[in-house]
């Protein structure tokens, strides 16, 4: 995605022509792109690569412009918005067999189906209706079945399990996917004192994290979000809105951080990093999942650094990337991730490499009956077609 991201920033410019009020968003691209040809002569004299939107992005802000530093704030939250809008328009022509997930719904007396759920597959329909395997049967997006997974939707969590997820990404895939599920979350921060809610927020499910209840995921955005932003002069304030479309409609500027440089937003942000901390202190699992741990975030080592020194519960760090497969970038990838937990934890059995993408890690192999999907090792099982008749005591069930 990093690779290809100024590529689809061009591409989100000419976009934006034929939206509408869409302007200011088009004059920051424009800044954004000037800004990369005059850094390329930085780039003669130390490694920089301009056409890394992260390495960019560092560097503007260390210019401590002001206004390039907005600009590339919303660049970047406008590349993402044309990104989703493309992404919707490519999975409308896709066939349905390969965009959906198959879940079944044991005992739907007490349900309602989430609104982005589709009927099922025809061949799934018939075996439905012809009593080959029990419960109401659905399409599922992909990304509501991962957060689902991840947020406790589809097995109950104990009253002792907290679910949190730690992320460098702006956009709001997570947050899209519960708001769907109707699952209500924290984003780690306490109201009034730390965060507000502006337009939309109350929609969007996210709790204040003094009053959410320990069974409510929390998302942890290290790095800022699209539908975050500070308000007022004064004292300006974090403030959630439901959407990066609110945050256009109140001619306010995303609040996003570089993944080096300084994690600001007058302290608010900090605030979130000690969350991300203190979950770290206490879990017994940790699942890296698709990040490669680039040598640019020092902070992430140093995050780890600070909430595994304190942490005597931890069972396993699972490293999940397709990356671990490839001869060019496998070992690159392991040297970053003994570099962040040592190499003598993987001699212990801590450390578990899964070569895959995310969506392989939590639906898992064709044949389940054989292989157990990995989201087993985290304990959080679904059981499949095969095993769905005795599987009574499952509320969910899945193909």
């Amino acid at each position: 995605m990093i690779m290809n991201f100024m590529n689809r920033m061009r591409d989100a410019a000419a976009w934006l022509e034929n939206e509408k009020g869409r302007e200011r968003e088009i004059r920051a691209i424009e800044n954004v792109l000037d800004f990369r040809l005059r850094a390329a002569a930085a780039a003669y004299r130390v490694p920089l690569d301009v056409e890394n939107i992260e390495d960019l992005f560092s560097l503007a802000s260390a210019s401590a412009r002001e206004t390039l530093s907005s600009d590339m704030a919303l660049a970047i939250a406008a590349t993402l918005d044309f990104a989703q809008s493309d992404h919707k328009q490519r999975m409308s022509t896709r066939s349905k067999e390969y965009a959906f997930y198959q879940v079944g719904v044991a005992d739907s007396s007490k349900w309602a189906k989430p609104t982005n759920w589709e009927p099922p597959l025809q061949r799934v329909a018939e075996l439905s209706k012809s009593g080959q395997i029990k419960g109401e049967w659905y399409s599922c997006p992909p990304y509501e079945f991962y957060a689902g997974i991840m947020g406790g939707y589809f097995n109950r969590s104990r009253g002792d399990r907290r679910d949190t997820i730690i992320t460098f990404n702006y956009d709001l895939t997570v947050e899209t996917a519960l708001r769907s599920l109707r699952v209500d979350f924290s984003y780690g921060l306490k109201k009034p004192s730390q965060a507000s809610l502006g337009p939309g927020g109350p929609d969007l499910g996210v709790l204040p994290d003094d009053v959410a209840p320990e069974t409510v995921p929390r998302i942890l955005k290290l790095h800022g979000s699209v539908n975050w932003a500070m308000v007022g002069e004064s004292a300006p304030q974090l403030t959630f809105c439901g959407s990066y479309r609110d945050i256009r409609d109140r001619d306010l500027v995303p609040a996003l951080a570089p993944p080096t440089w300084r994690k600001g937003f007058d302290g608010q942000l900090s605030d979130v990093w000690e969350a991300a901390v203190r979950s770290l202190e206490t879990a017994t699992r940790i699942v890296i999942l698709g990040y490669s741990i680039p040598q640019t975030d020092l902070h992430f080592k140093y995050l780890l650094a600070a909430g595994l020194q304190e942490n005597i519960s931890l069972r396993k760090v699972i490293f999940v990337n397709p990356g671990i497969d490839r001869p060019n970038e496998s070992d690159k990838l392991k040297a970053r991730l003994f570099g962040v937990f040592g190499e003598q934890h993987l001699e212990r059995g801590l450390i578990e490499f899964v070569p895959g993408k995310t969506s392989d890690f939590f639906f898992g192999s064709k044949n389940t009956v054989r292989i157990p999907p990995y989201r087993d090792s985290i304990a959080r099982p679904l059981p499949t077609l095969s095993t769905a008749i005795e599987a009574a005591d499952y509320e969910y069930l899945m193909w």
